[in-house]
């Protein structure tokens, strides 16, 4: 070693010795830790953690150089599942019933929400809710695999509904209401 450093003198030996050292550990390492294919598994998408990745083609790659995505699954709805405007219909049919006590109202919007989005809403007043009726049709606006809003009319606003599938049913996983 000394007789290397002797040969390269000063800071340029040390700095080509070094060098050395670290490309020798590099190819060890993928010498014993098999290839490098350069691919990583992530969950990404929607929280909900019924969602598993699936490996998409290098066409529909992310950008990333190195290796294939990772997308969740499309979720699959059952063959008898409402469409999520018929869904969206029916919970803010439930929502409007201001006039119910909270654990009437609750049980009404409760069949039409995620598990998440029903407990959020459990002992909310419904009379604080800011509408009393629709003024027209519901508009469905797709988002992408699985997921939708649907916008409806009501007297005071604007309401949208997220919608998600879960377990092959859509249901409601948000609540926002606009004034307009």
């Amino acid at each position: 070693m000394q007789w290397v450093l002797g040969r390269l003198k000063g800071r340029l030996g040390v700095a080509v010795v070094l060098a050395s050292v670290v490309l020798i550990a590099v190819g060890i390492g993928r010498a014993l830790g098999g290839s490098d294919s350069g691919s990583t598994i992530a969950r990404i998408g929607p929280p909900d953690a019924r969602t598993t990745p699936a490996v998409v083609s290098s066409a529909e790659n992310d950008g990333v150089e190195g290796g294939p995505s990772v997308r969740p699954r499309e979720p699959s709805l059952s063959s008898r599942a409402a469409p999520p405007v018929k869904v969206a219909d029916q919970f803010i049919q439930a929502w409007l019933r201001s006039q119910l006590s909270p654990e009437q109202w609750h049980a009404g919007i409760a069949r039409y929400a995620t598990p998440a989005l029903a407990k959020k809403l459990s002992g909310v007043d419904p009379a604080g809710v800011p509408a009393e009726r629709t003024t027209g049709e519901a508009e469905l606006i797709p988002r992408g695999a699985g997921t939708a809003a649907v916008s409806v009319p009501v007297d005071s606003g604007t309401v949208e509904l997220r919608m998600v599938v879960v377990d092959g049913r859509w249901l409601v996983d948000g609540v926002d209401w606009s004034r307009e």
